[in-house]
């Protein structure tokens, strides 16, 4: 099979999805639906997300481009796949659980496309304040400082309950610029290949997979997406003298005094109710002074002396000290291959500062492990595994 460059595949992706862009800031609805049906028929598309998902999956690996094209070829959003994906629990921190899935190449790279026809058109969508689509976490926190610096002197933190599985799946197939076979084929959970995996004690399988298949599910790469688009209305109920910021279903409200912040909340939270994909439920934390230290997105922060300071949350930073305390005394032990146990000690807090880059002290903490790891390492080469 003729297969061309991926990265002239990714070039003409590109400018598919551009002219999707242009046609809508243009307003020309009916261009821009036409221009994103030729996009999903697209072999470079397909090729363009097929080697996205690949990668994804499989961080540094590679495939021949061949079989990326077979696979690509293939592929048929208004098709789908029978390709299975595996339903797994991942217990909350808050307690319970979340149905959480492990996709295939095939679905992921259905997921990737649908995801790139679909930008342009939802980037039109959304508030400024949301920013799991545009511009990520780190953005969301670098706001929300920039907020508590503005001088807000309330804070409350929410999210909606059970999010991804209560997404009314006819509702969102009349919300989005799709055709319904595309929207039940590659987004909603209950026409997908769906099997078992880790279940939680005390839930049937039957109970299990009923959960899973409701909504849409969590681990798909368009998901994301699909919660800002779903969301975006209801930054429409919000009065003047509010900051709203917006991540996933992670929502953080900031006003200027408690009775505003209360009735903000509660104007979210009727807002959520009569959303296009909704009913939704909002559950917010009581409302505390800013001043007070309060979690975001994995993050501490508070404004002290008119300025906001950030770190870690407690749970993040004992789960980091845990892990990086086993690499340590394994490294001084001399556990297995030392080389390969240093290189994955590294590159865990090199990722996890990396994720926490908003903390004044990533770099030092970063820093500071490493050269913790350099030294383990040289006393247990030196004294060797067996010594005691």
């Amino acid at each position: 099979m003729k297969c061309i460059g991926l990265k002239q595949a990714r070039s003409r992706e590109r400018k598919q999805r551009n002219r999707i862009e242009r046609a809508e800031e243009a307003g020309d609805l009916h261009l821009a639906r036409h221009r994103m049906q030729e996009y999903l028929r697209s072999f470079d598309a397909k090729l363009a997300a097929t080697a996205k998902a690949f990668q994804k999956m499989h961080p540094g690996a590679k495939l021949p481009k061949v079989e990326l094209a077979e696979i690509a070829a293939k592929l048929s959003p208004w098709k789908g796949t029978k390709e299975p994906a595996r339903v797994s629990a991942r217990l909350k921190s808050s307690g319970g659980y979340r149905t959480v899935v492990d996709f295939g190449i095939e679905n992921r790279a259905l997921q990737y496309l649908v995801c790139g026809a679909l930008r342009p058109w939802a980037k039109r969508q959304l508030h400024q304040d949301q920013y799991g689509l545009r511009d990520g976490r780190d953005a969301a926190i670098k706001a929300a400082t920039e907020a508590l610096d503005e001088g807000f002197a309330w804070a409350v933190t929410a999210d909606v309950k059970d999010f991804y599985p209560s997404i009314n799946g006819k509702k969102l197939q009349k919300l989005l610029p799709l055709s319904e076979e595309v929207t039940r084929l590659v987004i909603l959970s209950r026409y997908l290949g769906l099997f078992p995996g880790i279940r939680p004690l005390g839930v049937t399988t039957a109970e299990f997979m009923a959960q899973a298949r409701q909504g849409i599910p969590q681990g798909s790469a368009v998901s994301g997406l699909l919660a800002e688009v779903v969301l975006a209305p209801l930054f429409t109920a919000l009065p003047e003298g509010v900051r709203v910021i917006n991540y996933a279903d992670n929502f953080l409200i900031l006003a200027p005094s408690k009775a505003e912040a209360c009735s903000n909340v509660n104007a979210l939270r009727c807002a959520c109710e009569s959303l296009p994909a909704g009913p939704l439920r909002l559950v917010a934390n009581e409302p505390r002074p800013s001043t007070e230290w309060f979690e975001f997105l994995g993050y501490s922060m508070r404004a002290h002396e008119g300025k906001a300071s950030i770190c870690p949350s407690n749970g993040n930073m004992e789960r980091f000290n845990h892990i990086a305390n086993d690499y340590e005394d394994d490294l001084l032990e001399g556990v297995g291959d030392g080389d390969k146990l240093f290189k994955d000690a590294e590159r865990f807090v090199r990722s996890w500062s990396s994720a926490f880059q908003r903390w004044p002290c990533s770099d030092l903490n970063c820093a500071m492990w490493l050269n913790n790891f350099d030294e383990a390492a040289e006393i247990g080469a030196f004294l060797g595994p067996d010594f005691e």
